[in-house]
């Protein structure tokens, strides 16, 4: 209790991984405390404002965009995932398959570091 936990951690990422969570899985990775396994972010990782217009019209602007530590841009990036784990193409609406591939590398890749 006096200190910080210093168990290994992983982020499942795949391209549904947007924005803060994003942000959540830069700031973990840029600062050594966790890996990523998975796929890549899908990259929305700014900050966006709709502004009214004085002739009625509107405009939708990125006005900030999240870096990771290292300052790299995440927007219409992405992140790229230290271990790369391709997931099936499931249709939409379709049960998803049996097992999660990213899920099995991260619990491998963390008993292993955890063993050790």
């Amino acid at each position: 209790a006096g200190g910080p936990i210093t168990l290994p951690l992983a982020v499942l990422t795949d391209f549904g991984t947007a924005g803060a969570a994003e942000l959540f899985t830069a700031a973990l990775t840029g600062n050594k405390r966790a890996e990523t396994i998975g796929e890549r972010t899908t990259g929305r990782a700014a900050i966006q404002r709709l502004f009214a217009l004085p002739d009625g019209g509107s405009l939708w602007m990125s006005h900030a965009w999240y870096l990771t530590p290292a300052g790299a841009a995440i927007h219409e990036r992405g992140l790229q995932p230290d271990v790369p784990v391709a997931q099936p193409d499931v249709e939409f609406g379709s049960p998803a398959p049996a097992g999660d591939r990213a899920l099995e590398k991260a619990v491998e890749r963390l008993g292993s570091r955890i063993a050790s």
